[in-house]
């Protein structure tokens, strides 16, 4: 897809599966101003071209509604995967990146016009901050073999969702003090 002579990028989706107006819209009755969407996560496969798959191909994944989550690149050949990431079944768990999203999500939702901008506002910084390292590290595998874009991948994969759960858990702290204090 392109728009105005450029092909449209990651980055160019994520407004879009933010946006809440088309709920009232496409489906007449108001979206409350809450952070409820139909599906509770959200992904973006992104398949490229000039490199090997296992560096080019990657899933933008988001543990959470698009609203409260934030997108973390995983390239199909990474050899490993952040210990949250690798976790999640029918119980709560405190190290599992489901369990936290989910709990973001839900604290977002009970204090929606207090707790919405700050969860955006940080996720949309991670994210540019996440795309621009990409684009580096990207830059310097230009002429690597696979094992070598591989490792680089691996590795960044693994920063990228590491300091997802490190915003992750700072975000929980500001939303649970706006969500359980009356004045916000």
């Amino acid at each position: 897809m392109e728009r105005a002579g450029r092909v449209l990028g990651v980055l160019d989706n994520l407004p879009a599966l933010r946006e809440t107006r088309h709920l009232d819209e496409v489906r007449g009755w108001r979206a409350r101003e809450k952070n409820h969407v139909d599906a509770g996560f959200a992904d973006i496969l992104e398949p490229r071209r000039g490199m090997p798959p296992e560096v080019a191909h990657r899933m933008w994944c988001c543990l959470s509604t698009s609203l409260t989550g934030t997108f973390v690149p995983f390239h199909l050949g990474m050899a490993s995967v952040e210990p949250h990431y690798a976790t999640a079944d029918g119980r709560y768990d405190p190290g599992s990146a489901y369990w936290l999203f989910t709990e973001l999500a839900k604290l977002v939702d009970y204090k929606y016009r207090a707790c919405a901008d700050v969860v955006r506002s940080r996720w949309a910084s991670f994210e540019g901050e996440t795309l621009a390292a990409l684009a580096a590290v990207e830059d310097r595998l230009t002429g690597a073999g696979l094992k070598e874009a591989v490792e680089a991948v691996t590795a960044f994969d693994g920063r990228r969702a590491a300091e997802a759960i490190r915003v992750l858990q700072e975000l929980l702290v500001e939303v649970k003090t706006r969500a359980f204090f009356e004045d916000f």
